[in-house]
């Protein structure tokens, strides 16, 4: 072998080793190839909770079992309405309308009247399959110097701790869940809520000249023909009273100006288990030629076309719900603002499966949140405690005082429901201090040296 073929593997290995110290000036401290990306963080670990605890912005100064109890049984109503009821096809229609209470032909009836009207096919053209005819309803109710506390407790048939839902299909983001009925092979998914519908004492009546009103005809002289859901409803039309119309012409809006500022009106309280009670609230509005929210901000704001929010991943570890993970924790899936919420990113990564809660929960401002509420859930049973000022000031709010009557009526939304779906009750007086009433608001200081009394 030649002397210079022998220096040929030399030359070879020199050239190599300079061409990798050459890479290195162009790529400085970088490798020359780069690792595998990391996987995605695992979710995090959801911790079972099948219940749902108060959040307790304020405690009751008393003690609830020293408070006499008012139970109600409540009935499913179909699509009842004030004009049914003063029809010809209602046997009781004069008496009715010569101002007759419903209790007087039908108390101690409800869950008979609730099968009925749950098949009735005049009265309920959708019948929801194994709706129970009627909800029995626990009452109690003290007040001290400043404030009235309302308890109401009822057997839920679910939880129904979340609201509608936003569920990725792998390309876009769809509705779910929703009320009942639904169609075969859905979920329902719609939260649970106790409502009271209250007056002074045979204040409101359904003309000016009328024997009937909300003392004897309750919640049924808000609901009408041509409400939502109704037999001739509209998109539009929510709960009203009959004296803001004319006609069936809506009054001009300086005369239901001074309708409310008369208190021609009803005070609508309304806990919701996902809209409100996350942040410790329920609703106050009233009903007057429309169902209306009080003044201020709601407790409350939905996404209408696409998710408008989602889990803050920085602070919770996740960016969506996934509906396993809903039904096993009833409390940590709220978008709550501020705390839990953050602005939708529609660049983020998401999984076919994932969901969203269409609503963003907040406190409450002004008039609207006058109302606080301690709700919690536990072995199939809603408990609520509402506190409401005795005197707020405001105009859209009935005021309270003591040796004083006032009509009541509740409906609770039970099973996935809402709109017309609910059970309702008749209406009952309320006193403050009062043993001539059904409904015997006591003060605290006395509740705590009396025994309780159940009716």
């Amino acid at each position: 072998m030649s002397d210079s073929r022998r220096f040929v593997p030399y030359v070879i290995g020199a050239l190599v080793i300079f061409g990798l110290l050459i890479a290195g000036l162009f790529t400085g401290s970088r490798r020359l190839a780069e690792p595998p990306p990391e996987k995605p963080s695992p979710r995090p670990e959801v911790e079972t909770v099948l219940e749902v605890r108060p959040k307790k912005l304020f405690e009751f100064p008393g003690n609830w079992d020293q408070v006499p109890k008012f139970t109600t049984t409540l009935f499913y109503p179909g699509q009842t309405s004030w004009e049914w009821l003063i029809g010809e096809k209602h046997a009781g229609s004069k008496e009715t309308q010569a101002g007759e209470a419903c209790q007087s032909c039908h108390a101690r009836t409800e869950d008979e009247l609730g099968r009925s009207l749950a098949t009735r096919g005049d009265l309920e053209p959708d019948p929801i399959v194994g709706k129970r005819a009627a909800v029995n309803l626990d009452v109690q109710a003290a007040y001290d110097d400043e404030f009235l506390y309302m308890r109401l407790a009822w057997d839920a048939q679910d939880p129904g701790a979340y609201h509608t839902l936003w569920r990725f299909d792998g390309e876009d983001w769809q509705n779910f869940g929703g009320p009942k009925p639904i169609s075969e092979g859905g979920s329902p998914s719609y939260e649970e809520s106790v409502s009271v519908l209250l007056d002074e004492f045979d204040n409101v009546r359904v003309a000016p000249d009328s024997k009937a009103g909300f003392v004897t005809g309750g919640c049924f002289i808000t609901c009408h023909n041509d409400m939502r859901g109704m037999a001739q409803g509209s998109d539009g039309v929510g709960k009203y009273l009959p004296m803001t119309r004319n006609d069936d012409k809506l009054k001009s809006d300086d005369e239901i100006r001074q309708l409310l500022q008369d208190g021609q009106f009803l005070d609508l309280w309304h806990w919701r288990a996902a809209l409100s009670n996350p942040v410790g609230y329920g609703d106050d509005g009233y009903v007057l030629d429309d169902r209306n929210a009080d003044t201020g901000r709601v407790s409350f704001s939905l996404s209408k076309e696409v998710p408008a929010w989602m889990f803050d991943e920085k602070t919770l570890g996740f960016k969506t719900a996934r509906l396993d993970e809903m039904q096993r924790n009833l409390e940590l899936f709220h978008l709550i603002e501020g705390k839990t919420a953050t602005t939708f990113d529609s660049k983020a990564d998401f999984q076919e499966g994932d969901i969203l809660p269409t609503a963003l929960v907040r406190e409450p401002e002004g008039s609207a949140g006058d109302i606080l509420a301690n709700g919690s859930y536990r072995d199939g049973k809603w408990t609520v405690v509402l506190r409401r000022k005795l005197d707020t000031g405001n105009p859209d709010d009935k005021k309270f005082m003591e040796g004083e009557r006032y009509n009541l009526a509740f409906a609770v939304h039970d099973d996935f429901v809402g709109g017309r779906r609910h059970h309702v009750s008749w209406v009952y007086i309320m006193g403050l201090n009062r043993e001539d009433v059904q409904i015997n608001a006591v003060p605290l200081m006395a509740a705590q040296e009396t025994q309780p009394k159940e009716t």
